[in-house]
């Protein structure tokens, strides 16, 4: 796909694949297109070309909230959850009915996967922590039973511990479809979005260039 911000092109013919129960990381510096991937998947930003699939059917023109019904969930890196809403709320929010031929994310489910939440049923979401609302937003997608969760710089601000928390949540929540061969690896498929290039347009516009690469057999301690 290519996408951008007006007339800022910043996706330039990227492309990715995931398959059922697979986690796929997408690693690049600051700028070089992770959330802007994200946001255009998840229909927050109109492609400029290229096409998204779910499964075999085409999402591309769908609105937000079709992408939502049809499968997608997105986890912003500022969370937004409803901060004058209790937890309990929160989750009655993002909560959907199951999809056929899977085992439906439940209260009880995400209450099992982020146990923490459990005590602040009652708690205001304005008076949780960086962490806590991470978990509730997480817990609050699951609950849509989606069949891709888009997580946006998970761990961005938080504490060492609780991003220890998230990466075992997300690694659990892989587990609940293990790939073909019946393994999980969190870091086995990155993407990378690595190499920015500052180019002049024919009109005397500036504008950055972005290469997307996917190297399958590399490991992100490798990458790092």
């Amino acid at each position: 796909i290519s996408a951008g911000y007006g007339r800022g092109q910043v996706l330039f013919d990227v492309s990715l694949n995931v398959n059922a129960g697979e986690v796929v990381v997408l690693l690049g510096r600051n700028g070089a297109g992770k959330t802007t991937t994200l946001k255009t998947t998840i229909g927050l930003l109109p492609t400029l070309s290229g096409d998204i699939t779910l499964g075999d059917e085409s999402i591309a023109q769908m609105p937000t909230y079709r992408r939502v019904q049809k499968g997608l969930a997105f986890v912003p890196e500022d969370r937004r959850i409803f901060t004058d809403l209790s937890v309990a709320e929160n989750l009655e929010v993002g909560q959907l009915p199951s999809r056929a031929g899977k085992a439906a994310w439940t209260k009880e489910r995400v209450l099992e996967l982020f146990p923490k939440l459990k005590a602040m049923l009652n708690r205001s979401g304005g008076q949780m922590s960086g962490g806590e609302q991470q978990m509730l937003t997480i817990a609050r997608s699951l609950l849509g039973n989606p069949h891709v969760l888009l997580l946006d710089e998970p761990s961005e601000g938080l504490a060492p511990v609780i991003v220890e928390r998230i990466a075992e949540a997300a690694s659990r929540i892989g587990r609940l479809t293990p790939n073909p061969g019946g393994e999980f690896d969190p870091t086995g498929n990155p993407y990378i979005l690595p190499d920015v290039v500052i180019e002049r347009d024919d009109d005397g516009n500036w504008y950055a260039r972005l290469t997307g690469e996917h190297l399958p057999n590399l490991r992100i301690n490798d990458f790092y």
